[in-house]
């Protein structure tokens, strides 16, 4: 009888302090959430004053707006769009549109080497697509296929459905990827442990489409050497 009623003392005890300790640990992680969160809001602000203060300096010292004004403007507004919200996911139209700005920062660094060509249907501006998910396409068309080429050269952002699904492919006409390197470059996608410095956007773009829409879903890459590449993407329509 008293071993019972002591063990269900110490069970008691031992259960509420439990419950006590929950409690804390989860005060302490909401705590430490809000922080994370308050801080997130301060780096973007003082990352935009600063941004504004080198805009405005570049200005001042040559007495009119130049490149690097343009280059600034651009950057400031594609992180204020990686930043805000909480939603990853945004409507294509959203999305062509800060890719633009992407765009037109490469454009100065290279000296209008190359252009970029749209296919799509408007109807398709509707569908929502993960963030950012353009640029990584677009910066490994100019890194490993266009800055190696002579001439000036294009990239094709081709836009289109089938069934339930939206197909986006991103094709350049720059020098191409030797078949062993395009070998390894379609290991690294399928491999879930990797994260290889050369095609960490890649990577990334597919870890994300996975994540969000499954397995089924995401990077393939056909190359050409001497000829191009190109990058196929395929999500659910939502």
């Amino acid at each position: 009888m008293y071993r019972y009623i002591l063990y269900s003392l110490i069970s008691n005890f031992i259960e509420h302090n439990y419950l006590r300790i929950q409690l804390s640990e989860r005060k302490f992680k909401a705590q430490a959430l809000e922080l994370a969160a308050l801080q997130s809001q301060l780096n973007p602000h003082f990352l935009y004053n600063t941004l504004d203060t080198i805009n405005w300096k570049a200005a001042s010292l040559v007495g009119k707006p130049g490149e690097l004004n343009v280059i600034i403007e651009n950057l400031s507004d594609i992180l204020r769009y990686s930043l805000e919200g909480s939603c990853s996911l945004v409507a294509l139209r959203t999305e062509m549109a800060i890719t633009l700005n992407y765009i037109e920062i490469q454009k100065i660094r290279y000296k209008e080497k190359f252009d970029v060509v749209w296919e799509y249907e408007e109807e398709l501006l509707k569908y929502n697509v993960h963030k950012l998910m353009f640029q990584p396409l677009i910066e490994n068309s100019i890194y490993h296929g266009i800055k190696e080429k002579e001439g000036k050269c294009r990239i094709k952002i081709r836009i289109g459905t089938s069934g339930s699904r939206l197909h986006i492919a991103v094709i350049d006409n720059g020098v191409g990827i030797l078949p062993e390197r395009l070998a390894q470059l379609r290991a690294r996608l399928e491999d879930e442990s990797a994260d290889p410095p050369r095609s960490i956007g890649l990577i990334n773009t597919q870890k994300r489409l996975k994540l969000t829409y499954g397995e089924s879903f995401g990077i393939r890459s056909r190359s050409k050497f001497g000829w191009g590449t190109a990058i196929y993407l395929t999500i659910p329509i939502d």
